[in-house]
């Protein structure tokens, strides 16, 4: 079965000067801000394999989002939650740090 990729793109910004709190940040019109992370996200939903993700963000001006806060994982989460019928699977870059697996049931010893 092939893996389809489905990942996020995670673009960090930081203005040299504070926006009006009436306007809001924009990068490209494909993009989401989210204030709490100071940060643009955008969704792609078609399938794609590593290699082509990486260039794709480049094309973009972007990178692949490398979660390192819960912020980041809300955000993924409720973006990918809109899309139930992709599966289960998202492109996101890595820490170089090892995780415990969300799915494992972790053991309480007593």
């Amino acid at each position: 079965m092939e893996l389809y990729g489905l990942f996020v793109i995670f673009i960090l910004c930081g203005p040299a000067t504070a926006p009006s709190p009436y306007q809001t940040k924009q990068y490209r019109s494909d993009y989401v801000y989210n204030k709490k992370t100071d940060a643009f996200y955008k969704l792609h939903i078609e399938g794609k394999r590593g290699w082509q993700v990486q260039k794709l963000c480049e094309v973009e001006g972007a990178k692949l989002m490398v979660p390192t806060t819960q912020l980041d994982i809300i955000q993924l989460h409720s973006m990918f939650k809109r899309f139930p019928d992709l599966g289960n699977y998202v492109w996101v870059a890595e820490d170089g740090h090892n995780h415990e697996s969300a799915e494992e049931q972790p053991l309480i010893v007593c």
